[in-house]
């Protein structure tokens, strides 16, 4: 059984570990979490007044309107779309 020490160095290895795979995916973003999160909201408003016509309407409409990078945003957006896709249930 592991002593005092050695559970504490377990737990600090994790904690990195878990820091270390949130940083990697927060850098992996097009854009600022905030940015990212008002993204989304926008996108969960519009689809609750008008259904999802498969179309980059409203990624396009939120960029024109927040100044977002679209060349960066809408690639992001396609790439993880499909990836969300192609995932087996």
């Amino acid at each position: 059984m592991p002593d005092k020490a050695e559970k504490a160095r377990r737990k600090e290895v994790k904690r990195t570990i878990r820091e270390d795979a949130r940083r990697k995916v927060r850098d992996s973003l097009p854009v600022p979490v905030p940015v990212l999160k008002a993204f989304f909201d926008y996108l969960d408003q519009q689809l609750e007044s008008t259904a999802c016509d498969n179309t980059l309407r409203h990624t396009q409409d939120f960029i024109r309107d927040n100044g977002a990078s679209e060349e960066v945003l809408v690639r992001w957006r396609r790439i993880t779309t499909a990836t969300v896709i192609a995932r087996p249930l």
